[in-house]
């Protein structure tokens, strides 16, 4: 089974176009590059830098799905 990387927004549900094998590399390579090349990325910060609010706050907006 592959894994989709999604957002979820107040306007819907957005497929990224991103599958991966697992679902850790879905969690581990999509969830941390989408925040890298997201706004909300200080450009001196990474992921696992930024506090755990709202590291977990765009967890909640980036999931992995199953996918077919």
């Amino acid at each position: 089974m592959k894994w989709a990387l999604v957002l979820v927004l107040m306007s819907g549900i957005w497929d990224s176009g991103l599958r991966f094998e697992t679902y850790k590399e879905c969690m581990v390579n999509g969830v941390k590059a989408s925040f890298n090349n997201s706004r909300m990325r200080d450009e001196e910060k990474m992921f696992y830098d930024i506090d755990p609010d709202t590291r977990n706050d765009y967890q909640d907006t980036v999931k992995c799905v199953p996918s077919k």
